[in-house]
């Protein structure tokens, strides 16, 4: 998989939105989920996700998404 490359301003995107995907297609409905998969070495290990942030900080940077253009910025 990926490896792991720290970023001076933190985790790059990547590492944001890989466990959301796999908390997603688990089940999973709330950001705390993610304390199941970050918990779960031998999944991580397996996925190759060597680090991941903590639920509070996936949140923060997702309402940080929110407040920049989303998708907006896509479109041509």
């Amino acid at each position: 998989m990926r490896d792991f490359v720290p970023q001076r301003l933190g985790y790059p995107a990547y590492c944001y939105i890989e466990p959301i995907l796999l908390m997603l297609k688990g089940g999973g409905k709330t950001i705390e989920d993610l304390r199941e998969i970050n918990n779960d070495t031998a999944l991580r290990k397996l996925t190759g996700m060597e680090k991941m942030p903590s639920p509070s900080t996936v949140g923060d940077w997702l309402r940080r998404q929110g407040n920049s253009e989303g998708l907006q910025a896509l479109s041509l």
